[in-house]
């Protein structure tokens, strides 16, 4: 069980530069967690409304790309926040990363993921998944969503996402969400970088001895091209 997180090292990027800088200390260590946020569960029409990543445990990094305010009028129109990247400049700096054989992806459901960026053009390779080593590993323990596995190995209850869009009729999508409260996401530190340490016998540290029995990174290409 681990202690308090730590979100001091978290950040919101704003600037192509800093944006270059993360991706290449990715490619340097090799790996890199990373999870999108989008405006539906649909993958086939999900709008990226930012990327959050981190390089390691207590260093993560929201980029938002399409976020929105205003109510919209009758037409449901809004205007863009100031102060983000678009979405061609991030996959500009981001995707010889995603595609980088070198580079290992570590995240959750990421067929969601890679999906949503293969409609963009770009692939994701290679991966490993906390859902699918964790279903692997224990498949009847109980579900193997981000926030009962958060729970169940590293003692921690995630901040639930309704907090951030709400819940029912009055629920927003991601993009409405205001950039200056994102850096309290868990999404990429805690809930997937955490886990593959432990799930995964690649990890280095963090590996209690009673979960160090993963077999090698899973459906990596495999996953990608099915």
């Amino acid at each position: 069980e681990m202690g308090a997180l730590d979100r001091a090292g978290y950040q919101i990027i704003q600037e192509r530069g800093e944006l270059e800088a993360w991706a290449a200390e990715a490619k340097a260590q090799g790996w890199l967690s990373v999870d999108l946020e989008t405006t539906s569960l649909d993958e086939m029409v999900a709008e990226i409304a930012g990327i959050a990543l981190a390089l390691s445990p207590g260093r993560a990094a929201y980029v938002p790309v399409a976020h929105v305010e205003g109510d919209g009028d009758l037409l449901g129109r809004t205007q863009r926040v100031d102060g983000q990247l678009t979405l061609d400049e991030a996959l500009a700096v981001l995707a010889p990363v995603l595609a980088d054989p070198a580079c290992l992806k570590i995240g959750q459901n990421l067929k969601y993921d890679i999906k949503v960026l293969a409609r963009h053009g770009v692939p994701v390779v290679p991966i490993d998944d906390t859902m699918l080593i964790s279903y692997a590993l224990d498949s009847g323990l109980g579900g193997h969503g981000m926030d009962e596995l958060s729970e169940r190995h590293l003692g921690h209850k995630p901040l639930p996402i309704k907090e951030l869009i709400g819940s029912g009729k009055s629920a927003i999508t991601f993009d409405r969400v205001e950039i200056d409260t994102l850096d309290i996401l868990d999404d990429p530190d805690l809930k997937e970088f955490e886990l593959i340490h432990i799930l995964d016998d690649s990890g280095d540290g963090l590996q209690p001895s009673a979960l160090r029995r993963a077999p090698p990174p899973l459906a990596r290409n495999d996953l990608v091209a099915s």
